[in-house]
């Protein structure tokens, strides 16, 4: 918002601007006022204006004008040409990032499209080649993680310089098959001795071991930008195209199960216990309890919180647990109706902490902040909304209906 001589002005694509300005010289009050370009909006405007301060003649007019079209509409019916339309429930939409709310009918992309009634059966396929479309779009190319793979030697062998390094290993959701590409990060665990994360008997900050990670890799890394994310260090190469969080971990022991425990930093200077071969077994027998859904449904997921211009701050480990623990895809449905499943799940959690259904890790939470978890709750919930809409269209045989609400729920990039 740019400051003016009036107050603030925000100027929108669609031509449309907003104006806030001081209702008195001392700034106390503040008025705000959306204007437009548009020559038929301007008229509207002062038709409201013109009917506000005339309202008995407001009235007249309206009586006559609902008058006039009755007759017409009988007079049709009389005589054979038409009937009467069909009157439905137009159900309107909450606002998607920096849109206005629409009706579903109203849902567009570039030019208009022709309505398209069809069965409930080829509505269904419709969306469900789209889906297809989509999810094959999403699958990080193998490129990429060739790239991203690459490294692993390099940071490797400058860990090796100032740790007792056991292991460098690929965790998170490329070792789970639920990375999205362009957007999920290569996730490295590298396991180092206690000894290098304790001071005086006792375990250090994980801030300051992360510290000393950090600084190993900028020795060997001098040209490239290297940063903290609560819990890893980003090691961003080829000027960003090629992140790799590394993420350092003792190793505990095996877990009762036979699978073997780890401490990692928790993001607040402290450590937290985990499992990575365990949680990604449990992940793994959901997707396969799911019909193989799951996991596509996960990336469906997590793709959406991205492809928005304001990202949903919702955790990628506490949506594929979530989605897990609550067994949201069952074999037969599909994938539209597994990702509404999998948001009204949410929606119902309220992005609220996971207990992990594996008892290692504790409470494992939506959101970092509470500021953050209001903001995904909000985005969830406009999401719902759209997204029942959709199915509820697709199911009553109206595929350009469905396609309009799946196309603005994930911000113009459905297939068609």
């Amino acid at each position: 918002m740019e400051r003016t001589t009036v107050g603030w002005a925000l100027a929108f694509a669609d031509g449309r601007t907003l104006v806030v300005s001081e209702a008195g010289g001392d700034g106390a009050r503040l008025i705000a006022e959306l204007q437009s370009s548009n020559p038929l909006e301007e008229a509207l405007k002062k038709i409201a204006v013109w009917a506000s301060r005339h309202p008995r003649a407001t009235i007249a007019i309206g009586v006559g004008v609902v008058v006039a079209l009755l007759a017409a509409m009988l007079g049709k019916t009389r005589s054979g040409s038409a009937s009467l339309p069909e009157l439905g429930r137009v159900a309107t939409l909450p606002a998607s990032d920096d849109d206005s709310a629409v009706a579903p009918e109203m849902l567009h992309k570039g030019e208009a499209r022709g309505v398209t009634r069809s069965t409930g059966d080829e509505a269904r396929n419709a969306i469900a080649a789209s889906f297809a479309k989509l999810v094959g779009s999403i699958q990080p190319a193998e490129s990429d993680i060739a790239r991203a793979e690459s490294h692993a030697n390099s940071i490797e062998a400058a860990l090796k310089e100032a740790f007792t390094l056991n292991k460098l290993m690929i965790v998170g959701s490329h070792s789970r098959r639920t990375a999205v590409r362009g957007v999920s990060d290569v996730d490295y665990f590298a396991v180092v001795a206690r000894d290098d994360a304790r001071w005086g008997g006792k375990y250090a900050s994980s801030d300051a071991v992360l510290k000393n990670v950090r600084t190993a890799l900028q020795e060997r890394f001098r040209r490239t930008e290297i940063g903290k994310d609560r819990q890893a260090v980003v090691v961003r190469f080829e000027n960003g195209e090629d992140p790799v969080d590394v993420v350092p971990a003792v190793f505990l022991g095996m877990s009762t199960n036979g699978r073997p425990l780890y401490r990692m930093p928790d993001g607040r200077g402290g450590w937290l216990d985990t499992s990575p071969e365990g949680h990604n077994k449990y992940i793994l027998e959901a997707n396969a309890r799911s019909g193989k859904k799951l996991r596509a449904t996960a990336q469906l997921l997590k793709y959406w919180r991205t492809c928005r211009s304001l990202r949903v701050p919702i955790g990628s480990f506490h949506i594929e647990l979530r989605l897990s623990a609550e067994d949201v895809c069952r074999v037969g449905m599909s994938y539209a109706e597994c990702f509404v499943s999998g948001l009204q799940v949410l929606q119902r959690a309220q992005c609220q902490p996971i207990t992990d259904p594996l008892g290692i890790s504790g409470e494992v939470p939506a959101c970092s902040t509470e500021a953050k978890r209001q903001a995904a709750g909000e985005a969830i919930s406009s999401a719902v909304a759209f997204a029942t809409t959709a199915l509820t269209a697709e199911k009553r045989g109206d595929s350009e209906a469905a396609w309009r609400a799946w196309d603005r729920l994930f911000n113009r990039t459905f297939p068609e």
